[in-house]
Order: structure tokens, then C-alpha cells, then sequence
């Protein structure tokens, strides 16, 4: 303790600044996690859907919808982190948008990202097996989606009384 305040003191800065620039480290190595996750569940998925796709019912099916459900929760827990650093810095997200979109139906699935109907998302990454990566834009919150319940723009209206079942 008495070593840290010496240091601090010495570079003129306060326990805060200190504070931030961890938090920033901190950051930077969960957007680092968050990108290899991302590959990872992409392999996964490219996986199941490749050359090397696995017969229903077969061991090999089990295992990697267990790799694809650690994936994503390990995803959704480093969302999580990134939005509680990112608020607790001040910062704006700084996401490399691919398209915008607007949301047709409800979603709030637990681990995933939660939108009511007509909300804008960012779209960051499409992973092309019916999910997609994305920001919502009201909340700044992150994470996972099924693609079918965004339409691509800023202005759709869903049907009155269309839904989805969300909750499965």
C-alpha cells in the first residue's frame, strides 16, 4: 500500500487515475476474450454445418452443442463485463457495426441480448447459422440474437399482435 501511494505520488496521479487505468487493461483484455470467443463459436457452428457435420443423435452432437452452450455463456458473461467497464469509464462502445437494423419482435431470452419490438441494433457480426452478434442501441448492452427477428434499416414496423415465442 505504501509502495502503490509512492508510485502514485510520484507520477502525480490519483488513486482514480490508477483505478482507470486498470479498468482500461481490464477492458482491453475482454474485448481481446469476446474476439476469441467469437472465433471459436464460429468454428463451432462452421462445424456442425461444414464437411464435418454431425449425425443426429451421435456422441460427437452432444459435444459440440456443449462447446457451442459454453461458448455463448461465456460470451454472455464478457458482454457483461465489457458494459460494466465500458459505463463505469465513461467510454461509448466502439463497435465495428457491420449494418444497422431494426428489431420486428421481442426477444428476451436469458444470456442473450434483450430488445423489445422496434428497437434499433447494431449489427457486429453475422455468424450465418441463424444468430448474430449486436448492439442494441437504447441500452448499449451486447450479445446474441436470432437474426430472423431484425429487419435490415431503422424504420420497419412489426405486424400488430406478430410475436415470437421467446422464452424457449
Amino acid at each position: 500500500v505504501a509502495l502503490k501511494a509512492a508510485v502514485l505520488e510520484r507520477l502525480g496521479w490519483t488513486d482514480s487515475d490508477a483505478d482507470a487505468l486498470a479498468a482500461q487493461d481490464r477492458l482491453a483484455t475482454v474485448r481481446a476474450e469476446i474476439e476469441k470467443q467469437s472465433k471459436i463459436r464460429k468454428g463451432v457452428v462452421g462445424y456442425t454445418t461444414g464437411q464435418f457435420a454431425y449425425k443426429e443423435g451421435t456422441k460427437d452432437r452432444t459435444g459440440v452443442e456443449a462447446q457451442l452452450a459454453a461458448c455463448e455463456a461465456a460470451l454472455a458473461k464478457l458482454y457483461a463485463e465489457e458494459a460494466r467497464l465500458v459505463s463505469q469509464l465513461g467510454l461509448e462502445t466502439a463497435d465495428k457495426v457491420i449494418r444497422e437494423a431494426t428489431s420486428l419482435y421481442s426477444y428476451a431470452k436469458d444470456g442473450d441480448l434483450r430488445f423489445d419490438a422496434g428497437a434499433r441494433i447494431g449489427v457486429i457480426a453475422d455468424f450465418g447459422d441463424g444468430w448474430s452478434e449486436g448492439v442494441h442501441r437504447g441500452t448499449g448492452e451486447r450479445g446474441l440474437f436470432p437474426t430472423a427477428y431484425v429487419t435490415e434499416g431503422n424504420d420497419a414496423a412489426p405486424d400488430a399482435g406478430a410475436g415470437a415465442a421467446n422464452d424457449e
